[in-house]
């Protein structure tokens, strides 16, 4: 649900729309995470993911930018 509730509130990030959450649950576990630390984690992590999608966008746009000069 957390997960979804996420997806939700960010419906134009490709990353976090095409994520696969059984992956994200098996990296949850594999990080020994309680079940009360589940919604923190998996929030911290896909904001990271958000970020890491925006900032390479702009990365990229900023170098096609300086070949086009």
């Amino acid at each position: 649900m957390t997960v979804l509730s996420f997806q939700l509130m960010h419906p134009m990030s490709k990353a976090i729309m095409t994520l696969d959450r059984n992956r994200l649950f098996r990296e949850c576990q594999r990080d020994h995470k309680g079940f009360h630390e589940w919604p923190s984690w998996i929030n911290s992590t896909l904001t990271r993911m958000i970020l890491n999608e925006k900032y390479n966008k702009e990365k990229n746009a900023g170098a096609n930018l300086r070949k086009s000069i």
